[in-house]
């Protein structure tokens, strides 16, 4: 999914190129609950969520050991993106009530409001009406988990709904807010096509009409300087478009035959530059149950190339958590296990 939007595949560039971290835990329900309940979504009390309560201290590890790790051993810009699915989702969201700062985009996958008589869900009309999010997104995605041969109250899909109508009618905290139903898709079957969705959300209007800055190269300036001011970061030309660039205007008699620097402004003399293709992008995403951080390329250790990118920090419903990480221009995708 990264690697097709952001890595120049077939000249697409519909989001930075970004970095995948997987974090494995040992016990899902206690690192990505907010507060500690027996009770099920049918108010049923199990021993499963014994252990329940613990995302204070999973923020704790992500805010004081993990994001600094990251930004102390590789290059990194301040653009993170936290994505959860189903416990997931709720921390995701509760990382927006209690850590607001550490993210600037918070993806929320058919989550599990429900959790402990609906505590989260309490708390958005008062939280969405008092704070300030300018420059945050939140996108909320709802899986189709109704049972037409089950007359029981659905609580999963009315909290879900209820949070969505709460964002309609309460929220004057100035965020980026979409909500998405997904009628086809399952609890199990939704992350995908949501994630792909929420990208897509976040990086709005960051895909550049590439025939136009053939025609026109210092209209590149223009665009990702628009993106920046949008984002509130400083966003530039991913390094292969600009070499993309730069190779078809010396060949079209129409386009000034001068390459385009980093930053995509013209720079003098009729030296290209370097390479025309780059290393090559085999590789696969990672994540699931088994931690594998996906990328493309060669491995990720401590010590090796450093780089420069955005995170996405994303909890799905597994015990395992992603980050996607994108570098600036000039670097090439990893990836570790």
């Amino acid at each position: 999914l990264i690697q097709a939007l952001g890595t120049g595949v077939n000249g697409t560039y519909a989001v930075p190129e970004m970095m995948v971290v997987a974090i494995p835990n040992t016990n899902r329900t206690r690192d990505l609950t907010p507060t500690h309940t027996l009770k099920d979504f049918e108010g049923e009390e199990t021993p499963m969520f014994e252990a329940s309560g613990g995302n204070d201290a999973f923020f704790e590890f992500l805010t004081g050991e993990l994001i600094p790790h990251i930004d102390d051993t590789y290059r990194t810009r301040n653009y993170r993106i936290f994505v959860g699915h189903s416990f997931g989702g709720i921390t995701t969201i509760n990382a927006l009530y209690r850590i607001t700062d550490t993210f600037d985009a918070y993806v929320s996958i058919d989550p599990s409001l429900w959790w402990d008589e609906q505590i989260l869900l309490k708390q958005a009309r008062e939280f969405f009406t008092e704070e300030d999010l300018s420059g945050k997104a939140l996108y909320v995605a709802q899986a189709n988990t109704l049972d037409p041969d089950n007359d029981m109250t659905n609580s999963h899909f009315a909290s879900i709904t209820q949070f969505d109508a709460i964002m309609e009618a309460y929220d004057e905290s100035g965020i980026r807010y979409a909500f998405d139903y997904y009628p086809d898709d399952s609890h199990g079957s939704v992350p995908m096509i949501a994630e792909y969705d929420a990208l897509r959300f976040i990086f709005e209007g960051f895909q550049i009409p590439i025939q136009r800055v053939i025609s026109d190269p210092d209209g590149l300036v223009a665009h990702y300087r628009q993106v920046s001011d949008r984002m509130g970061k400083t966003f530039r030309a991913p390094h292969d478009l600009l070499q993309a660039l730069t190779m078809v205007g010396t060949r079209r008699p129409d386009v000034p035959r001068r390459p385009l620097g980093r930053e995509g402004q013209r720079v003098p003399g009729p030296k290209l530059l370097p390479g025309s293709a780059g290393p090559g992008r085999a590789g696969s995403r990672g994540g699931g149950e088994a931690g594998r951080v996906g990328g493309l390329g060669r491995e990720l250790r401590p010590g090796g190339p450093r780089r420069e990118g955005h995170r996405i920090l994303s909890s799905p419903s597994t015990s395992t958590f992603r980050i996607f990480q994108t570098p600036s221009t000039g670097t090439r995708e990893t990836s570790a296990s």
